[in-house]
């Protein structure tokens, strides 16, 4: 009977032996012919803006009068420049004044949060953060962004704790881990595993199935997109919506530790909204006036441009993209409440709106 039991378990160490052998096997094989492509498949689909923000990122961030953050409608594409590349060469530099952008696709106030951090860093006495009102819905697309709260002050974790962070499908837990992510080893083993993932999920060999979607398919579905993007413009905000709470916390968080903060409410395509049927003023109206009331009540101010600009001043009208003549309008919008913030000629409070 012993004998029996002795046999029993070395062939179940053996099994076990193996398994684990197997395992690790596969992951050696798989880091080196796969790390590479893996890690560049993660951070072109899932983690672009940790590319693109890597120096904002990194250690021994040099000081900045003004930091701004905003999402893709205030950076530059060729041959537009962003208007606050323009703010920077005409406004800041001649007054001696230096800014650092934080800018990515679709960068919304979870995001932002999470960058203050990075932004109190450079000692800004001025931060700037652009409410897009087409990114406001609680979920998102590829990027969640949540995993930049990393950067969050350690001893901001428990006014985290009370904030709507589970509306992208973060735990507590999965955002305490997540601050091992500013370690860049740690980093890069989370993008190759995600890397994988995705390149399995769409690897060519699973057309032999079949397609999993038709030409007219793909055709009728980036027109729901479309429309769906657009229609986001109109979406009712009040100071209970989970990116509303988000975009209050990045102003108190900045404001708490002696910066002061200007909310600039980015144009939008009203002319094309009004072709199809979409745009609502009042309604447009009602969410910037719910937007300050939030933004004030946490030490910032705001100025509204969200109605500033006609449709000839955007190149991508769905997208909310300036032309640089319309670049060169916002310039001329916060020109004066940025220069007043930074002359310390005023300490809270709003901004008038852009003229219509």
């Amino acid at each position: 009977m012993r004998r029996t039991s002795r046999v029993t378990v070395l062939r179940v160490a053996i099994i076990v032996v193996a398994y684990v052998a197997g395992i690790a096997g596969a992951a050696t094989y798989l880091v080196r012919t796969q790390w590479t492509s893996a890690i560049a498949e993660a951070r072109g689909q899932m983690f672009h803006y940790r590319t693109q923000m890597a120096p904002e990122l990194g250690p021994d961030p040099e000081p900045a009068d003004v930091v701004w953050l905003g999402d893709s409608t205030v950076m530059s594409f060729t041959p537009y420049v962003g208007y606050p590349r323009l703010v920077d060469a005409r406004v800041l530099q001649p007054l001696g004044r230096r800014m650092k952008l934080f800018a990515t696709v679709g960068l919304d106030a979870i995001g932002y949060y999470g960058l203050i951090g990075p932004a109190l860093a450079r000692h800004p006495r001025l931060v700037v953060l652009t409410a897009n009102l087409r990114l406001f819905a609680p979920a998102s697309g590829r990027a969640t962004f949540y995993d930049l709260l990393a950067w969050l002050p350690a001893e901001e974790i428990p006014r985290l704790a009370r904030l709507p962070y589970n509306v992208r499908g973060a735990t507590m837990p999965s955002l305490v881990l997540m601050r091992w992510l500013r370690r860049p080893a740690v980093l890069d083993v989370v993008t190759f595993v995600e890397g994988l993932r995705h390149a399995a999920a769409v690897s060519a060999r699973w057309d032999v199935l079949g397609p999993s979607t038709s030409p007219e398919g793909m055709i009728r579905l980036f027109a729901r997109l479309k429309e769906r993007s657009e229609a986001e413009y109109m979406r009712p905000l009040s100071a209970s919506q989970p990116l509303v709470r988000f975009f209050g916390a990045a102003v108190e968080l900045a404001t708490r530790h002696g910066a002061q903060v200007l909310v600039v409410v980015a144009p939008i395509p009203t002319g094309t909204l009004v072709e199809r049927g979409l745009f609502d003023g009042v309604a447009v109206a009602r969410s910037v006036h719910a937007l300050r009331r939030v933004v004030e009540a946490n030490g910032g101010a705001l100025v509204d441009a969200s109605t500033a600009l006609a449709d000839e001043y955007f190149y991508d009208a769905e997208g909310g993209h300036l032309t640089t003549a319309g670049a060169e309008l916002m310039v001329q919008i916060v020109r004066g409440p940025i220069v007043e913030r930074l002359n310390g000629l005023v300490a809270s409070g709003s901004v008038g709106d852009a003229p219509p």
